[in-house]
């Protein structure tokens, strides 16, 4: 089954490419401002249980010591032209951690944040400098690279009907967290597989 994210705006749950809205329960304003394209794909993610890393943030290119690093550092990627890649290439950084809620964590999900995303700026054969272009978390040595995908444009739903006989399940929000509150994403149970919209 496939798991989404989706996004709480004023109590109202909206959707976005791997974002997949819970029908609400009434009528939805028209003016709520969707959450932006940054905002998603800095959202939350269930992790894949086989997700091949694309390579891996090593460190900062002139100091072994730094694991800490900000929104306009330059660092190094494990992964260069004998990979295919390109000036200007982008990778997500992500890290899994680990859900809070046991009972979610018992049947073996994890989340997946997304620290932020880099661009190639200097090519090596087995390595590359990278710039950080945007940090949605603490952006840390080992963080995993992964394919650059932005997420589609977003779809409030107008109206809706809930259905009491298959609730979907919020499974976590940021950093695998139990809690959500308005303006926050958070990952359910339900994806496109279930005929939901997105």
């Amino acid at each position: 089954m496939r798991y989404s994210a989706a996004v709480v705006v004023g109590g109202v749950v909206l959707s976005a490419t791997l974002a997949v809205a819970v029908p609400p329960v009434g009528a939805q304003s028209q003016d709520l401002p969707p959450p932006p394209a940054g905002v998603l794909a800095c959202g939350p993610r269930l992790a894949a249980l086989v997700a091949p890393s694309a390579g891996r943030l090593v460190g900062a290119p002139d100091n072994a010591v730094t694991r800490l690093f900000r929104q306009g550092d330059t660092v190094l990627v494990d992964v260069g032209a004998s990979s295919d890649l390109a000036i200007g290439t982008q990778f997500l950084l992500r890290r899994r951690v680990a859900v809070t809620e046991p009972e979610i964590r018992q049947l073996g999900f994890q989340a997946e944040v997304t620290t932020g995303w880099v661009r190639i700026v200097q090519l090596n054969e087995h390595a590359s400098l990278a710039v950080i272009e945007r940090t949605c978390a603490s952006v840390q040595r080992d963080d995993s690279l992964a394919p650059f995908q932005w997420p589609g444009s977003v779809t409030p739903m107008a109206t809706g009907t809930a259905n009491y006989d298959e609730p979907a399940t919020m499974l976590f929000g940021a950093a695998g967290r139990a809690l959500s509150g308005t303006g926050q994403l958070l990952v359910i149970d339900r994806g496109a597989d279930r005929d939901l919209p997105v």
